[in-house]
């Protein structure tokens, strides 16, 4: 079950919706100069009429046309703007210097120093309906409840077990500190080649060094791939919940909500059951059918006795 994409933000389809304008501009970075027959297919897909898509094709060339260079204008940085930039650089270049096993090391320390537990998300699912009747469900498949309850556990700090951080923490590490031997040695080393006391890595980034080879890829340039939480939560460190990605998918998570279920809810003799499962519009569907790589988040629509009855009856004709 697809999450149908509105592309319209009136009826009169005069204005596009969010989506409707990242699909349109799309579509005219691609084709700028669409022939009829393109206006045609285009107006298909964005559920309009090709008159519609022509006048938004012309104003946007008009637009082009007569927009002026805006004048760059002297961006000031502070100083405690600075040091986050040099953060960013000097974590990924530290992490980039590790071996793997440095970078396993790196890992295992710091999720049992946070003590790190099994967390879910009340938040990614809806609170009409219990939580733990969600996992007791049964299928025709692997993809039951149990499976959904691991899909969408994360690894968290035990500090955040009843608030989580407003953004992604960071590990600060200290020259001269107490990690162990072989970690602090790189550390102290990286200190004084940097002059400095200390830096700042983000703890997820750690955890992306030590089970994602392509990390070492990473730069510091504008709308690069990032590391990104599939589960949209900050603090989680689950390797099975990051993954490297362009930035733009990185956003677009924070609005998807998630993989939708249809279920049939349970009573006093009988668990509940899940009757069909669609990944999200990020899953890849080469990847167990889309669901290893779609947002951990669920959205729940529920079978009721009304509608029960009426497919039972249809089977009786």
């Amino acid at each position: 079950m697809e999450e149908k994409i509105i592309y319209w933000a009136n009826t009169a389809k005069t204005k596009f919706t969010s989506d409707g304008l990242i699909t349109f501009n799309r579509i005219f970075k691609n084709n700028p100069t669409p022939t009829d027959e393109d206006l045609s297919n285009i107006a298909k897909e964005l559920e309009s009429d090709t008159k519609t898509i022509r006048e938004k094709f012309r104003r946007r060339h008009r637009h082009l046309k007569t927009r002026k260079t805006p004048t760059k204008k002297k961006v000031v940085i502070t100083k405690a703007e600075k040091n986050i930039n040099d953060d960013k650089q000097r974590s990924t270049t530290f992490l980039k210097n590790l071996n793997n096993r440095e970078a396993k090391l790196f890992m295992n320390y710091m999720i049992n120093e946070d003590k790190c537990i099994d967390y879910i998300n009340n938040h990614h699912v809806p609170k009409s309906i219990n939580i733990n009747d969600i996992w007791k469900m049964t299928s025709d498949d692997h993809r039951n409840g149990e499976y959904f309850s691991k899909w969408m556990r994360c690894l968290l700090p035990k500090e955040y077990e009843t608030s989580l951080p407003p953004h992604n923490p960071r590990l600060s590490l200290n020259k001269n500190g107490t990690m162990p031997s072989k970690l602090q040695d790189k550390i102290n080393s990286f200190c004084r080649k940097q002059t400095i006391a200390h830096f700042n890595i983000l703890k997820h980034h750690i955890v992306l060094r030590a089970t994602d080879p392509s990390f070492t890829n990473l730069t510091n340039r504008k709308n690069a791939k990032t590391g990104s939480h599939l589960c949209d939560t900050n603090g989680c460190v689950l390797s099975e919940h990051l993954v490297i990605e362009n930035f733009d998918i990185n956003l677009s998570r924070t609005r998807c909500q998630g993989v939708t279920l249809l279920v049939r809810l349970g009573n006093e003799t009988s668990v509940g059951r899940i009757i069909q499962a669609a990944a999200c519009r990020h899953g890849i569907i080469n990847d167990d059918g889309g669901f290893k790589n779609s947002c951990r988040k669920l959205k729940i629509y529920v079978q009721d006795e009304t509608s029960i009855n009426y497919c039972k009856s249809l089977l009786k004709k």
